[in-house]
């Protein structure tokens, strides 16, 4: 795969080498990119089991860990962070994540954010539990990004662009000579990419319509139409307008088809309409979950749902009339 990666690189000029690392998932191998040029820049780290992949492919250009100087992270899914620990450990590099997710992963009352997210939509409690008590994971020290900032790898300069959708602090970078897009998840030949959950105290519900915001992000990839998307899964994407016409369509399908499932059920929380369509094996899932209540928010903003705290402290939803 990288081969065919690496041929799209070069027609498009961007002087990056693709490195492929294995994961155990059904998405298949993740993918960082290295800038070999000073300064030494990395979009993504993998898995920490991918260090090998890494180190080979520096000293293939010439390059150790320690000449990294830039890693800049597209969201914090362990696939791509995973490998940033060891990294900076080795290089003292800069590790740049969204600020909206940098805080999130931070906050000492993430348990306690998760919680009042997750809980009101009848979510597995017993999860949430072991959630709140399980150890803290080492981080590297992060710094924040808030998009618009560019980095510069000789001859690139690549800009930071934040489009919260499959996690809140997702950012696309852009290589802005030839208008390509590192995407990380955002869209990915393979498999449908899934919306986050982010919390919103301003909200009514305290969360964010993330998957409204994902289709706005999918749009307006599908309106910019770069020459390639390179993502952290697969193969570069040279039609983005055909494959994210096929996303939104599946989209609304999905969207449809969880409004029949509310108007057949009436009144109920996400968790048990999640056990309806996922026959009870939803409620342990954080990106089932997500994805449930994703779409009955879009319905509520079209107008087909309600959206209503109930006195036994869930969220219920109901068709409309």
């Amino acid at each position: 795969m990288t081969a065919n990666i690496s041929a799209e690189l070069e027609r498009l000029g961007i002087g990056a080498v693709p490195i492929e690392m294995p994961t155990s998932w059904n998405v298949g191998p993740v993918l960082a990119y290295l800038f070999p040029r000073d300064p030494v820049t990395l979009i993504d780290s993998g898995l920490a089991s991918g260090r090998s992949a890494i180190e080979q492919t520096l000293s293939a250009n010439g390059l150790s860990a320690a000449d990294v100087r830039n890693l800049v992270l597209t969201h914090s899914h362990g696939d791509h962070i995973g490998g940033a620990l060891w990294l900076q450990k080795a290089s003292d590099c800069r590790v740049y994540l969204h600020r909206s997710e940098l805080e999130m992963i931070t906050d000492p009352k993430r348990a306690e954010v998760m919680r009042a997210l997750f809980a009101p939509l009848g979510f597995d409690v017993a999860l949430l539990d072991a959630y709140a008590a399980r150890a803290d994971r080492e981080l590297p020290r992060l710094t924040p990004l808030d998009g618009g900032e560019e980095f510069e790898s000789a001859p690139h300069i690549l800009r930071i662009e934040h489009r919260a959708g499959h996690t809140p602090g997702h950012v696309w970078i852009t290589d802005v000579a030839s208008g390509a897009i590192f995407g990380g998840d955002y869209l990915i030949v393979s498999s449908p990419t899934n919306p986050g959950m982010m919390p919103d105290a301003a909200s009514p519900t305290g969360r964010v319509p993330m998957l409204a915001r994902y289709k706005a992000g999918l749009r307006e990839l599908a309106d910019r139409n770069p020459p390639a998307l390179f993502a952290g899964h697969g193969p570069p994407i040279t039609d983005v307008p055909a494959l994210v016409r096929r996303r939104l369509t599946r989209i609304e399908r999905r969207t449809n088809r969880i409004g029949d499932v509310l108007a057949a059920t009436g009144d109920t929380t996400a968790g048990e309409l999640a056990d309806v369509l996922y026959r009870g094996r939803a409620r342990g899932s954080w990106d089932v979950m997500a994805e449930v209540v994703g779409h009955l928010d879009v319905l509520v903003d079209d107008g087909r749902a309600s959206c209503r705290m109930g006195e036994d402290g869930y969220w219920h939803f109901a068709p409309t009339t």
